[in-house]
């Protein structure tokens, strides 16, 4: 169904794919319960174009990896003090 369709109805699960609009992925993503699966070819420009970012979870290693040495110091003495 589409999320015009959907407009006040609630759903277990959406599942959403193709272009739409900010408006359309709110009315979509509103109407799940338990969760929304969102399928695109191009993540990165998806969450761009719907003014979102990018939540993705990496581990306290892989962090502290992406930090370049100043910033891996000034953590460290951070948590030091």
């Amino acid at each position: 169904m589409t999320s015009h369709a959907a407009q006040g109805l609630t759903v277990d699960k959406v599942f959403v794919a193709g272009v739409m609009s900010r408006e359309g992925l709110y009315v979509s993503a509103t109407r799940g319960r338990e969760a929304i699966r969102i399928f695109t070819s191009d993540r990165e420009q998806f969450l761009s174009a719907a003014g979102l970012r990018s939540e993705a979870r990496v581990s306290a290693t892989e962090f502290v990896r992406s930090l370049s040495q100043t910033e891996q110091s000034s953590l460290l003495h951070r948590c030091i003090h």
